[in-house]
């Protein structure tokens, strides 16, 4: 089990999961690589397929993962916004926790590791706001936390609608549409696709005829279909767009009233960083403009990420990685094979010769790459893999948690971790603690 996030909510999710437990987006169908359908043993993607996927990295990634979920999914949210204020990764949403016994009928279980509804659905999510979409053969429905259904299984397609209210998007003949908790329609399916609600601008995005457009909760478009777009809207609401009927396809910026900041104009496409900052490519190098279309910082890098808690990894000619400001300055010198896009208090995850090891902003190499595999640090910890064993690290190198798993996940924010003990799942505590016992075929 590997994690990745949700094309549709933007969550961390397992590779193994056929929708997402967050908000029920069917990713066996929809799934952007075929890492993210797999139903194998766990066995982890390649890193570096892992970081251009998730950081934006490579164009060409992105654009592949576009096409492959563009007629249904839309990837909306690598913004983060229609995560709302669900900035947290927890394992236990709502005090319980998806698991199977033969990875065929699905339950849930608390933190004693208990279990609060018995194994008998063939899919199910995550709880959120007290509820769950779960499948009956086919066809999916909405249950409470007691495991009382409070919408029959009767639809082809359920996803959360909404973080915060309780709204649900659904499929009827292939169409999507909105209804509540109660199944009133709220919004007639009439959509190829359609997203969440935007949290923080009370929109959504629908696909129609081949392209993209916004609707508010009423069902009145905001701008109507239109546009192609790679990515959903950044906090302060803008994406990169081109135009739906343009055969050139030049790209551009839009706000979330589907006008043009940045008028089209560049042949690749463009992302929007979280700090307003806009990756662009212009001859296979890339730069950083901002929402007036002034060059920040100059067209100079083979590759380069988005930026992330204010620094982006970039590539030189030499396709040697280091990091850099938002002034364009290199905070690591470029001399590294890779380097991820992901930090945690200026630390990140580095490979040479296919290993990997910590490189810090501040001092400089701290762990040198030794590792066989690593995740990045994520809440003081990193899981590592050493002579075939998984195991947790501090920032010093010091083993926390001894190297003993065939899989170890990141620690989670609520402080608990997935590992696997002989193909087996349970969840440990930060101390190494099997809060709930490695008996299961799956648990995430």
């Amino acid at each position: 089990m590997v994690q990745t996030n949700c094309p549709n909510c933007g969550k961390e999710i397992s590779d193994q999961v056929k929708s997402c437990p967050h908000c029920g987006f069917d990713l066996q169908e929809k799934a952007a690589t075929p890492a993210d359908r797999g139903e194998a043993a766990p066995k982890k993607m390649s890193k570096k397929t892992m970081w251009f996927i998730i950081g934006g990295v490579a164009l060409v990634i992105l654009l592949v993962i576009c096409l492959i979920v563009a007629v249904i999914a839309g990837v909306f949210t690598f913004g983060g916004t229609s995560r709302g204020s669900a900035d947290e990764n927890l394992l236990f949403d709502d005090g319980l926790v998806r698991f199977s016994w033969d990875g065929e009928e699905y339950g849930y279980l608390d933190k004693k590791g208990e279990i609060i509804i018995n194994p008998q659905f063939d899919y199910a999510t995550a709880f959120q706001n007290g509820y769950a979409i779960v499948t009956s053969g086919d066809e999916y429905g909405v249950i409470d936390k007691k495991g009382d259904y409070i919408i029959n299984p009767s639809y082809e397609e359920l996803a959360f609608g909404s973080e915060k209210d309780y709204i649900f998007i659904f499929a009827d003949d292939d169409e999507w549409g909105y209804m509540d908790l109660k199944e009133e329609v709220l919004i007639r399916p009439k959509y190829d696709y359609a997203s969440q609600f935007f949290t923080d601008f009370k929109l959504a995005i629908v696909y129609l005829d081949d392209a993209y457009g916004a609707i508010d909760k009423n069902g009145d478009y905001i701008f109507r279909p239109k546009f192609i777009l790679f990515q959903g809207f950044t906090d302060s609401g803008y994406t990169g767009a081109a135009m739906a009927n343009d055969s050139d396809r030049e790209w551009g910026v839009i706000n979330t009233e589907g006008e043009f900041v940045i008028e089209t104009q560049y042949e690749n496409f463009v992302y929007v960083c979280e700090n307003d900052l806009v990756r662009i490519e212009d001859d296979d190098e890339f730069g950083f403009v901002d929402l007036d279309n002034e060059e920040v910082i100059d067209i100079q890098f083979s590759d380069a990420s988005c930026f992330v808690d204010g620094y982006a990894a970039v590539a030189n000619d030499d396709d040697e990685w280091g990091v850099i400001n938002e002034k364009g300055e290199y905070v690591i010198e470029p001399r590294y094979e890779f380097i991820n896009s992901f930090n945690e208090n200026g630390i990140f995850l580095y490979t040479d010769d296919d290993e990997y090891g910590f490189v810090s902003i501040k001092d400089g190499v701290i762990l040198r790459a030794n590792y066989e595999d690593a995740y990045d640090f994520k809440n003081g910890l990193a899981a590592v893999l050493d002579d075939d064993e998984w195991g947790y690290i501090n920032t010093k190198g010091e083993w926390v948690i001894e190297p003993q798993f065939d899989f170890a996940s990141s620690f989670y924010d609520d402080g608990y971790a997935v590992v696997s003990d002989h193909g087996d799942y349970g969840v440990i505590d930060k101390r190494g603690n099997f809060v709930i016992e490695p008996d299961f075929e799956s648990i995430d």
